[in-house]
This record gives structure tokens, sequence and C-alpha cells, in this order.
């Protein structure tokens, strides 16, 4: 068994709700660092199967996070490490993180790791 890299980097909410596209170069995300100050409660994650393509909200298809095909929704709060199921971005090229308020100047420590 191998040990799979974890990467950490970074992105930032000039303003608005929803940061710029992460690159995931062949990666599933798996966590996010929310900072601290953050107005938001919720967090859903939007993917692109290509590099600037169009972006769709991530779906719950099974129900397991909630309701079946509703978004796929994370309640989160301020200086908190959120954890991703890596499979929700698995195929994905890029993806964004949407907040459910408006941040302005909050920089966010995404992760991501090797698919096994």
């Amino acid at each position: 068994m191998s040990e799979q890299e974890v990467r950490t980097k970074r992105t930032t909410i000039t303003s608005g709700t929803t940061t710029d596209g992460l690159p995931l170069y062949g990666r599933v995300l798996v966590g996010v660092h929310i900072p601290s100050g953050v107005a938001s409660t919720s967090m859903k994650i939007a993917v692109a199967p290509s590099a600037g393509g169009t972006y769709s909200n991530a779906v719950d298809g099974l129900g397991q996070y909630g309701t079946a095909g509703a978004d796929v929704t994370f309640t989160i709060a301020a200086s908190k490490y959120i954890v991703i199921p890596p499979f929700i971005t698995a195929g994905a090229s890029d993806a964004k993180l949407i907040f459910g308020s408006s941040e302005t100047s909050k920089t966010y420590e995404y992760v991501t790791r090797e698919i096994a």
C-alpha cells in the first residue's frame, strides 16, 4: 500500500459568494479550511468536466447527504476544517466553492489528494 500525496492550495474570494475555479489536476477535493470571520453557514461545490468548461453544482444522486437529487450542501463555520468525500469531485477537472453569504477578502485553503 502506498501513501497518497495530499496537497494544500489557497484561493481567495475578493468579494462575492464563489471562488475562482480550483484546478484539480486529476486529483479529488477532500477538504476545505474555513478561515475565521466567515459569515456563511453553508457551502456547495460546483464542478466542470474540463478546464474552462461549464460548472454545475454537485448533486446528491443517492440521497446520502440529504434529499436525492438536491445539491450537495455542507454546513460550515469559521475556523473549521470541512471534510469532503472524494467521490463528489471524482472525474472533474475544476471545482468552485459556493458560499451561502457574500464574503469579502477571505482566503480558503483547499486540500486535494491523488485518486486511489
